[in-house]
């Protein structure tokens, strides 16, 4: 049987043996669970995977960037005192839940969420994505104005983020106790403890992606599989 690989644009180029994609662009962790959300993969995902005319052997999830790289922001503007545990907790609370009510009687791999790969001097340009903004249903002249007015995390800050995400993604699903539901670190390769921030090799500044992880991920995935 085949595995299935379901993500946001990271997980495009990642070339898995035996695995289809699945590929849920602009896809928010948060949004999975929610049955109405404008990019419907909430429903996607369920028919795909229901499916009765294929199974899959291997269920792989690879989502979070987006909240991360994007969303987190959308809130910041609205609050610049936002608490970032306020923020993600309903995220991975959500993913989390999406993944065990609808899945745990399958072989799952929920994988960790990147490093920021935008630049302090391109973020701002980085956050006018139209595709995630319009599936979030922002403004993006109104964000530009926001982003006008209020300082950002820098790339130390936004990569510290992440980690702390991350910590909290492990320790969530590990708590739910489903044997066949793991965690797959498959970001701690990328992170310059020096520079406490993304490798320079994988750090493209302009770009949210950063595809040249990808063959490390790749055997990651084959590892664990």
């Amino acid at each position: 049987m085949p595995n299935l690989l379901i993500g946001d644009s990271h997980c495009k180029w990642m070339n898995i043996n035996n695995c289809e994609e699945l590929l849920c662009g602009a896809g928010s962790a948060k949004g999975l669970n929610n049955k109405n959300s404008i990019s419907n993969y909430h429903n996607i995902i369920l028919e795909k995977i229901n499916d009765p005319t294929i199974s899959y052997e291997t269920l792989i999830f690879m989502f979070g960037g987006v909240d991360m790289d994007f969303c987190y922001f959308h809130k910041l503007l609205q609050n610049p005192e936002l608490n970032l545990y306020d923020f993600i907790d309903p995220v991975i609370n959500n993913y989390v839940n999406f993944i065990v009510e609808n899945f745990s009687h399958k072989q799952v791999i929920v994988l960790s969420v990147g490093l920021p790969t935008l630049s302090d001097e391109h973020l701002k340009q980085g956050l006018l994505n139209e595709h995630i903004n319009s599936l979030e249903d922002k403004n993006i002249e109104e964000i530009k104005y926001s982003l006008d007015n209020i300082l950002l995390p820098d790339i130390y800050s936004r990569t510290y983020n992440t980690i702390v995400m991350n910590f909290h993604l492990k320790d969530v699903i590990e708590k739910k106790n489903i044997p066949n539901i793991r965690f797959l670190d498959v970001t701690s390769f990328t992170y310059d403890e020096t520079k406490t921030r993304i490798k320079d090799e994988f750090f493209t500044s302009y770009d949210h992606h950063n595809y040249d992880r990808n063959h490390v991920i790749r055997e990651l995935i084959h590892g664990a599989l």
